[in-house]
């Protein structure tokens, strides 16, 4: 599976294509579109940049994570005496009602529970609906329909705590030689500050500085435009230098950059002393990512500013092998590739604000009403089960308004070309623009399809009834992401991640489905596993 992870930085749209095989991800490619300094139409400028960026990709992706701003979601960390996680389920939502200025029905609540000595520690990010929403028809606007919206962050964090994971470093942030990170991914309008306890993150912010302000400084100070005030940051400003031992434009851009760090001190000072307030810890170690993190010198004199030691993120080179990026670029795509991995279903946060009513509407809704056309159940007896995909899409496709039409002409390419990679696309547009073409043409590629993608024999039970069996399994008081769902004549096997409720009655109503035997669940945390045996097929 192709998937892409978005990031629309204010320097630049960045994006990292991974694909997904055997539950390992694999880079394909990193994207990166610059913008300009001074956006006078961001919205314009983010769609032309989303047009270039797709444009680079040799394939669609199948696909699209990408984040909300920080300013539309609210993060809370706070500690339970409870270390039963179950109690803590059920709990937690009334702490955080009491923490939020707005009711909680009307957000998406995301959580992750980890343990304490004393009691569990919950880190829950909200999204009210409204800002989702107002957020995804601005994400349509710039041309990006994404499957996956998580908050601004937790790409890097899901980096470093993989990298903890690959490294054989990952400890428990309860034992006696673990330690403290402050991470930041210092970007160009924003840095994002996190701190992690070993294996645990236990707080999270953004603060409103990053390297545009030290471009700014620089050309205020010069007298010149902000593009070279840009040039010159990059190309003549070392950090590590005082302004003292410099002369002329060199000692001016100096003072300019040095003094333009003073918020950022204060903000990441007042960091410190509140996670020093709220777990009695000190920060042990400083890793720096992030475009402007490669600024020359800006390690030495962070090490000096905060007497601890500063290095450089680097986790992404060894998941970058083979590409050969410079450090400097690389420090640019934490975010967008930590972003890109959930559907791995590795990373320990899992957190994605479009589900429940903000869920992405797929063409499932359009299929229930087509089934009920007696044409198509007629249809259904000795199609294939590609050739029932493409049959919907065509038809759906021919039944929409103008609006829509582009959009599904769009998707019926798409599959069709996942399904028939070795089509000429000159046949594939004629074939995806007529339905009675189409319908020929899957007619005679049925002959050759396996027995095992048939939807219906007289012998046999129809696969689109015991798809709509597992389907109907899940109650509504269940939330699940299904990521995998296999079917042949002989077993099945359903993968996914378990967002709220439990999963007793769908393991009753899977026993229940005749063609079930042997059903068996295998569940890790919030992940789960379905594994079985099909009769009568």
């Amino acid at each position: 599976m192709r998937t892409l992870g978005i990031e629309f930085g204010s320097w630049s749209l960045k994006a990292v294509e991974i694909e997904t095989r055997f539950r390992r991800a694999e880079v394909l490619d990193f994207h990166e579109v610059r913008l300009p300094l001074e956006m006078t139409d961001p919205e314009q400028a983010y769609k032309e940049a989303v047009a270039k960026l797709m444009d680079r990709l040799p394939h669609h992706p199948e696909k699209i994570v990408t984040s909300l701003p920080m300013s539309q979601t609210g993060l809370r960390f706070f500690h339970l005496p409870i270390k039963q996680t179950k109690k803590v389920e059920q709990m937690y939502r009334f702490e955080l009602e009491d923490n939020v200025p707005f009711k909680l029905d009307n957000a998406i609540v995301e959580h992750h529970i980890t343990k304490t000595k004393d009691g569990s520690l919950v880190a829950a990010a909200i999204a009210p609906k409204v800002h989702i929403q107002t957020h995804l028809d601005w994400l349509a606007a710039v041309g990006v329909d994404p499957d996956w919206l998580t908050f601004e962050g937790m790409g890097v964090t899901n980096l470093y705590l993989r990298s903890l994971a690959i490294g054989g470093k990952k400890k428990s942030a309860e034992t006696e030689d673990s330690h403290c990170v402050l991470l930041l991914d210092m970007g160009h309008l924003k840095t994002g500050v996190a701190v992690l306890n070993s294996d645990r993150l236990e707080f999270y912010r953004s603060i409103p500085w990053g390297g545009a302000h030290i471009s700014h400084a620089i050309a205020h100070s010069l007298g010149v435009t902000m593009e070279e005030g840009e040039r010159r940051k990059q190309q003549d400003l070392n950090l590590e230098l005082s302004p003292e031992t410099l002369a002329g434009d060199l000692q001016s851009m100096a003072h300019a950059a040095h003094q333009s760090f003073v918020p950022f001190f204060t903000d990441i000072q007042h960091t410190l002393v509140a996670f020093r307030a709220q777990s009695g810890r000190n920060v042990d170690k400083v890793l720096l990512t992030g475009g402007t993190s490669v600024l020359s010198g800006l390690t030495s004199m962070l090490s000096h500013r905060f007497k601890k030691p500063v290095e450089p993120f680097t986790a992404l080179e060894k998941e970058s092998q083979g590409h050969n990026l410079p450090a400097t670029t690389l420090a640019r795509f934490g975010e967008a590739f930590g972003r890109a991995t959930v559907f791995e279903r590795k990373a320990a946060l899992l957190f994605n604000f479009r589900k429940g009513d903000m869920a992405k509407k797929t063409s499932l809704t359009e299929v229930s009403t087509v089934l009920k056309d007696p044409h198509v159940v007629r249809l259904l007896r000795f199609a294939g089960a590609l050739a029932l995909i493409l049959f919907l899409h065509v038809t759906i496709a021919s039944n929409l308004a103008k609006e829509e039409a582009a959009a599904a002409d769009k998707e019926l390419s798409k599959v069709f070309s996942q399904t028939f990679r070795n089509i000429p696309k000159k046949l594939r547009l004629s074939l995806t623009q007529s339905p009675q073409a189409l319908r020929n043409y899957i007619k005679q590629r049925n002959k050759e399809f396996d027995q095992k993608l048939k939807m219906f024999s007289s012998e046999r039970t129809p696969m689109i009834e015991i798809v709509n069996a597992v389907s109907q399994a899940f109650p509504k008081t269940v939330q699940v992401d299904v990521n995998t769902l296999t079917l042949d004549d002989r077993s099945f096997l359903v993968e996914g991640v378990l967002h709220g409720g439990e999963l007793t009655l769908v393991t009753e109503n899977f026993k229940k489905i005749p063609e079930f035997k042997n059903v068996t669940l295998n569940q890790e945390g919030k992940r789960f596993t379905y594994r079985g045996e099909i009769e009568g097929r």
